[in-house]
């Protein structure tokens, strides 16, 4: 079936993940233009280079934003470019009738997708935050990974794919999660299951804890708990699920890794989030 092509498909700061959706877009014959990326100077392939925000929106069917869109609800994350942007500039530049796509989009604007919410992207996604996640543990403890004993708290998607990845490399996992089903499920990755009420008798045991639920969960009364070797890692969303204050003041190392994708595996998560954005439009009819 030929999918019918946007003439002009604008891709508004973020990281190398954009970059790389741009890309993706183009090569699916999609008219793409880019703002935001000054720093970045390799190859930008088949992909027209705005000189400015009104000059890349104008005329745009469809806007590409970050993931996250902001980390403060007004500047648009632009790590890529010294320029600040307001979101509230965007909105009011774009087109009325534009399909505006954006991360973790807390924006009341009929014309915003949040193409973070959507479940494949996050299937897809939890495999490079999963191997992120293991890369990270590798280089910052001095043990392996095989017979480390290792805690996840929370076993969603992220969950799931962290404790099977980090079991296929023969490491230890307990399983920490409040839902009996998730305990049931923990087993069948043949994961040992606790309730979240034991992590803090148990949090003794572990060189490493992942966290995965964003929410406060990890806080003072568990970290004095730890070891002071012990690694903890947050792989949640904001606003996290670890008291890094108290992390600190313990002298416990504890690590946010909020878009691990997009540092440890650029060009995966960018054709995740290309591929996301087209599957939206297919549904929509755009395309």
């Amino acid at each position: 079936m030929m999918l019918k092509k946007i003439e002009k498909f604008a891709v508004i700061g973020g990281d190398m993940r954009q970059l790389v959706a741009a890309r993706e877009l183009a090569a699916h014959g999609h008219g793409v233009v880019i703002w935001g990326f000054d720093i970045y100077d390799g190859n930008y392939g088949n992909i027209e280079k705005a000189d400015s925000v009104e000059q890349a929106l104008r005329g745009a069917a469809c806007v590409l934003l970050p993931l996250p869109y902001s980390y403060d609800g007004i500047r648009l994350n632009c790590p890529l470019t010294e320029k600040e942007l307001r979101v509230t500039d965007i909105l009011a530049e774009a087109e009325k009738q534009a399909v505006i796509f954006a991360g973790m989009a807390h924006v009341e604007d009929p014309r915003v997708v949040d193409y973070y919410e959507r479940e494949e992207f996050s299937v897809l996604n939890a495999i490079p935050t999963a191997e992120g996640a293991l890369a990270t543990v590798m280089a910052e403890l001095p043990i392996t990974v095989h017979g480390m004993h290792v805690g996840v708290v929370g076993f969603g998607r992220i969950g799931k794919t962290t404790s099977s990845l980090f079991r296929a490399v023969g490491a230890e996992v307990t399983v920490f999660a409040r839902s009996f089903a998730s305990l049931a499920w923990a087993q069948t990755y043949n994961c040992k299951p606790e309730h979240f009420d034991r992590l803090r008798e148990m949090a003794h045991t572990f060189d490493c804890i992942l966290n995965t639920v964003p929410a406060l969960v990890i806080d003072a009364a568990i970290l004095e708990k730890m070891r002071q070797d012990t690694l903890i890692i947050d792989l949640a969303s904001k606003p996290g699920g670890v008291d890094f204050h108290a992390a600190q003041r313990l002298g416990i190392r504890a690590l946010p890794a909020l878009s691990l994708p997009g540092k440890t595996s650029p060009d995966t998560a960018g054709r995740i989030i290309s591929e996301t954005v087209l599957n939206i439009l297919c549904e929509k009819g755009v395309i």
